[in-house]
């Protein structure tokens, strides 16, 4: 074989919410709630089918106002980090920011964010359901 075949975008978005979701399990005092995160993440695609790109981050952002993801612990702050991250390759880690960055662009633009933001919800949907137990009735 003479080269490497080119990655999928699919891969991509696979790899990233595998390494997001690893990341919440492990980061220091998230653990504690993963059962609720694990639900957010499958409510994401029927936010962003149902309501817009634009409206779900509005969402998020009314419940966490501009905390970074990092520190603040809130799961609403991280799943938005986690989506900015992603769409914009590390240029914007917040929901705010996020939000602002699809604003300032056009339809077309905002309809690409949409299309890949619901693409990568999926994976994170899918990598959530594997690695984080369902809660017992």
């Amino acid at each position: 074989m003479e080269g490497a075949m080119p990655r999928l975008k699919d891969q991509d978005r696979a790899g990233a919410a595998d390494r997001a979701v690893r990341a919440y399990l492990g980061g220091p005092g998230k653990k504690d709630k993963p059962t609720e995160y694990r639900q957010e993440l499958q409510q994401l695609p029927s936010r962003i089918l149902a309501s817009g790109l634009g409206q779900t981050l509005a969402f998020y952002a009314s419940k966490t106002g501009s905390k970074s993801p990092e520190t603040s612990g809130d799961i609403h702050a991280i799943i938005g980090g986690e989506v900015a991250r992603f769409l914009t390759q590390g240029k914007v880690t917040t929901t705010v920011g996020l939000l602002n960055e699809i604003m300032a662009g056009d339809t077309g633009h905002y309809c690409r964010r949409t299309r890949e933001a619901l693409a990568f919800a999926e994976w994170l949907t899918r990598y959530a359901a594997a690695l984080i137990e369902k809660p017992k009735k």
